[in-house]
């Protein structure tokens, strides 16, 4: 049976929902979770895996729409959000562990996963490592963390990793933190991240400089920056693109300046998967699922009936 505690009233959400803590390996991990609709029980349940820095409150304006045909759930992972904030080795990998217990333990049944930015890349992580737990898989961006490194020449990466991880220093991110987790400043840092302004809201806000204030999240950072460096951060994601046969939509900003579509090359995926589809959101920057729920919403809910994952497996 899976450890669970009390439901906890929402704060983080604009509608009505229900958050619980799941205890996973000793670690207190936060999930939200809403809609239960008898007659669409044969519609597979949707799980939500947010980017860095973010937590199931940015997911509050997909998961009340999808609720009213869906199961669906929100979590936050490991380092993040209201989950336990530990000094681990946080990897890919071990999130993907995590999602896959959570669709076992919670969920009960395969479902559609969405991920975004670094969640996209846990996404292919979970069903690389659990498939039969997947019915579908939607990316919204997908960082490609190889480019990066392919993009250094041989000779330097063995220094460019070393500087890196003099970054990684717990007294030196005290610092950056206490300053970037201010809501006026977090707030000009997240505009970078929309083309539209006015999305930048108070409650966005607080939905990344909340967790920022909890006792050990510079303990948690360090962990982060130290981990991203090192070779097993990431799995191949070609590799895991080729080996799978689940139907994928990817999801891109066309004015995303964080990741932005001329240097990722979207387009460039669809020759690792016939399955894979590509579909520009504009305007919109990183976080399209956010600034533009409305197309998002309904492009999700037409591409799982399309894609025939509204019936039983």
């Amino acid at each position: 049976m899976p450890n669970v505690t009390a439901s906890i009233p929402s704060t983080s959400f604009s509608r009505p929902y229900t958050q619980r803590d799941w205890v996973w390996r000793g670690w207190r991990i936060r999930y939200a979770f809403t809609g239960n609709v008898p007659q669409h029980n044969h519609r597979p349940p949707i799980v939500c895996i947010h980017g860095f820095g973010a937590a199931i409150g940015h997911w509050r304006q997909n998961l009340p729409v999808w609720a009213q045909t869906h199961r669906c759930y929100a979590v936050d992972l490991p380092g993040f959000g209201a989950s336990q904030k530990a000094y681990a080795p946080y990897t890919m990998a071990l999130w993907a562990e995590m999602v896959g217990d959570f669709l076992r333990e919670i969920v009960g049944q395969a479902a559609i996963v969405v991920g975004h930015s670094i969640g996209s890349l846990v996404s292919l992580a979970t069903v690389d490592q659990c498939p039969d737990w997947v019915r579908g898989v939607v990316l919204v961006t997908l960082p490609d963390p190889s480019l990066r490194t392919r993009a250094i020449p041989k000779p330097l990466r063995g220094v460019i990793a070393a500087i890196e991880g003099s970054v990684g220093q717990r007294w030196l991110l005290r610092p950056i933190l206490a300053f970037l987790r201010d809501p006026k400043r977090l707030t000009s840092v997240a505009k970078l991240a929309y083309t539209n302004p006015e999305a930048v809201t108070p409650e966005l806000v607080a939905v990344f400089s909340k967790p920022a204030y909890d006792r050990d999240a510079v303990r948690a950072l360090t962990a982060l920056v130290r981990q991203a460096s090192k070779p097993d951060y990431c799995p191949d994601l070609v590799a895991i693109l080729e080996r799978s046969r689940l139907p994928i939509l990817l999801v891109w900003g066309r004015d995303d300046r964080l990741v932005p579509p001329s240097l990722a090359r979207p387009a460039s995926f669809a020759q690792y998967s016939d399955r894979l589809t590509l579909h520009e959101i504009a305007p919109a920057g990183h976080c399209p699922h956010d600034e533009c729920p409305e197309v998002f919403n309904a492009l999700i809910l037409r591409w799982i009936e399309a894609q025939g994952l509204n019936h039983s497996a």
